[in-house]
């Protein structure tokens, strides 16, 4: 059994989603989130007493593969995949509407999709998952396969779970079964209008999917490794899934609206203690 999951939450893959099942299954004191603007940035992270990060059962966020070597004790990986085309899409609109974003300057410009997919790094969830480090100042590398190869051994060797956004029920049911979590009951977080290819001009789908070719071939990978696992489940795991969704559905009717208002509190508190870090002031305690 594991000491640590490690989320490792790729943007735009129903992640914020996961993120807060996670949150009602571990203890608070015992969770690390590693989002640079509204939580620990990585470097804080890795900076931290090794008793502190020894102690955690949970450390989730944004970072690539990799932060396992600074967890003490034995851990192991979950994420999710999503369809190269929507994420592309999804990813595109969120850094428009976010001025905040530290990539928004690439598209503050009224840059189309073609020229952002054209000049942010190729491959973005292959990147995150085959464990290519990059210097300060140096420019990403253009990937290959030797990084496909690496993304996919990394899933199979450190990841217990390897989700699939477009098959989020049967992920997290199977979340459920291989990290220990007693309620994988959900709300849908941070979801806008529905991304991907309805709606994208030959030329956009063109661009994305020349920028795109490894994380489609490890999306199509991703969605093998899902079907062998439902099945190694069982017949039972089909009656299963669906009491699951009957029962996330009154979930979602009854306690949505509670949790909606908790957590965003919870989120503007984080982001109030993230200013507060780098102004140098300690915010006022409520």
């Amino acid at each position: 059994m594991y000491e640590t999951l490690i989320f490792l939450h790729i943007p735009k893959t129903a992640g914020t989603t996961f993120a807060a099942i996670l949150g009602r299954n571990f203890p608070r004191s015992r969770v690390a989130r590693v989002y640079p603007g509204i939580g620990l940035g990585e470097r804080e992270f890795k900076a931290l007493p090794e008793a502190r990060r020894a102690g955690l059962a949970c450390v989730m966020g944004h970072f690539d593969f990799g932060l396992h070597r600074f967890v003490p004790g034995r851990s192991v990986y979950a994420t999710f995949l999503r369809d190269p085309v929507r994420q592309a899409v999804s990813r595109y609109r969120h850094i428009r509407a976010s001025r905040w974003h530290p990539l928004h300057y690439m598209i503050r410009d009224g840059a189309s999709i073609e020229d952002f997919v054209s000049r942010a790094p190729d491959n973005y969830q292959t990147r995150a998952l085959c464990g290519v480090e990059i210097e300060a100042g140096r420019p990403h590398p253009v990937l290959g396969e030797e990084h496909l190869a690496a993304a996919r051994r990394n899933l199979q060797e450190r990841f217990v779970l390897v989700g699939i956004t477009e098959r989020f029920d049967e992920s997290v049911l199977l979340a459920g079964h291989r990290c220990g979590l007693p309620d994988v009951r959900y709300m849908r977080r941070n979801v806008r209008a529905r991304s991907g290819g309805p709606g994208l001009s030959t030329r956009a789908l063109r661009a994305i999917e020349a920028q795109t070719a490894l994380d489609r071939a490890l999306y199509a990978w991703a969605q093998g490794e899902l079907d062998a696992r439902v099945a190694q489940a069982g017949e039972g795991f089909q009656r299963e899934l669906e009491r699951f969704r009957q029962a996330n559905a009154r979930y979602a009717r009854f306690a949505g609206p509670l949790h909606r208002l908790l957590a965003g509190a919870a989120h503007n508190a984080r982001l109030a203690r993230s200013m507060a870090r780098k102004l140098g002031r300690r915010p006022a305690q409520t």
